[in-house]
C-alpha cells in the first residue's frame, strides 16, 4: 500500500519495495472515519443495506467489497507475474482479509472471519492456479536486546530512574527463569518494557 505505515515496514523487508495501488484499503467513502454508531445513525437506509449485501452494495462515495477484492486479486495476479522470488505484501486488514476470502474460498461477507492481529502477517501460496492460505496468522516476535528496551523507555519518556528499575527487574526476570524454568528472554523482553507508560 503507498499509506506511509504500509511504505515504512515494507522498507524493513526490501530496498526494492513500491506502493501498488492495488494493495491500497477498502475506499469507505463518506463512511471513512466514522464509527458504527455514526455510521448508523446517519446513514440508516445505506447501512441496512450494506449490512443485507456487503459483497456488493458499497458505501456512499466507496467501493463495494466484491470491487475491492477484484482490485486485490488483479494486483496480485500482477505482482505474481512481475516478481522473481517470494514477494511480500505490505497492506491493510480489509485488503488482507480479501484476499484470505479468495485463497480459502470464503464468501466475501464472511471477510470478518479472518484473525488479523496486530503485526501479524500470513503466507500464501500459489501453484499456478490457485490461492492457499495458511491456517492461522503468524506474529514476527523477536526479542528485542537490552540497548533497543533503553532506546524503546527513552523515546517513550521514561525518566532514567524508570529504565535503571526496568533493566534491573529484566536481569532478575531472566535470571530466576533460570533457575526455575521458563521462557527467560520473553521474562526479559517483558520485564526491560514493563514501565514503559510512566513517560
Amino acid at each position: 500500500s503507498g499509506m506511509r505505515r504500509a511504505a515504512q515496514t515494507a522498507a524493513y523487508l526490501s530496498e526494492q519495495s513500491r506502493p501498488l495501488p492495488a494493495f491500497r484499503e477498502l475506499d469507505m467513502g463518506q463512511w471513512e472515519g466514522l464509527t458504527f454508531d455514526e455510521i448508523r445513525r446517519r446513514f440508516p437506509e445505506a447501512y441496512a443495506r450494506r449490512g443485507e449485501d456487503p459483497a456488493r452494495f458499497p458505501p456512499p462515495g466507496g467501493e463495494s467489497l466484491a470491487a475491492a477484492a477484484s482490485r486485490a486479486a488483479e494486483g496480485l495476479r500482477a505482482l505474481l507475474a512481475d516478481t522473481e522470488g517470494d514477494p511480500a505484501v505490505v497492506a491493510h486488514a480489509g485488503v488482507i482479509r480479501l484476499l484470505l476470502c479468495a485463497a480459502g474460498g470464503a464468501p466475501l461477507g464472511a471477510f470478518l472471519r479472518f484473525s488479523l492481529p496486530y503485526g501479524c502477517y500470513y503466507v500464501l501460496t500459489w501453484d499456478g492456479a490457485h490461492l492457499r492460505a495458511e491456517e492461522a496468522p503468524r506474529r514476527p516476535e523477536p526479542v528485542p536486546s537490552a540497548e533497543t528496551c533503553r532506546a524503546l523507555l527513552r523515546a517513550a519518556g521514561a525518566p532514567t530512574a524508570v529504565a535503571d528499575h526496568c533493566a534491573a527487574a529484566a536481569d532478575l526476570a531472566r535470571a530466576l527463569c533460570a533457575k526455575v524454568g521458563g521462557d527467560g528472554d520473553l521474562a526479559f523482553r517483558a520485564a526491560a518494557l514493563h514501565d514503559i507508560a510512566k513517560g
